[in-house]
């Protein structure tokens, strides 16, 4: 009676063994335990690594088309500045020929 109480025990604990024959022999699994844990926890930190990098290449893309909207906001303030600055000597040029047309206009009209 005894020897098949030792044998029922025996094969209770082989088939509560965790498998891995790498364990200690003693080793025993209990329905708390989580034998994949260490696995789990590896990909879960792989993941936030790749996580980290993914956010890291958003923000620099980020920063790198912020960096370009601002180069060509500068280049068309630059273009707009120099049109308006042609605008402004055409118009000074128009009106220099307007004040001598007419200052030329008077200069007949006074000797006529």
């Amino acid at each position: 009676e005894l020897a098949e109480y030792n044998q029922a025990q025996a094969l209770k604990k082989n088939t509560r063994r965790n498998g891995n024959d790498k364990e200690a022999p003693g080793y025993l699994k209990f329905g708390g335990e989580d034998p994949d844990a260490e696995n789990r926890s590896r990909l879960q930190r792989e993941q936030q690594a790749k996580w980290i990098k993914d956010q890291q290449k958003e923000k620099d893309q980020a920063r790198r088309r912020e960096k370009e909207e601002d180069a060509e906001y500068l280049r068309r303030a630059r273009d707009a500045d120099k049109a308006l600055e042609e605008a402004k000597k055409r118009e000074d040029a128009l009106r220099a020929k307007s004040r001598a047309d007419i200052l030329s206009y008077n200069e007949r009209m006074m000797l006529a």
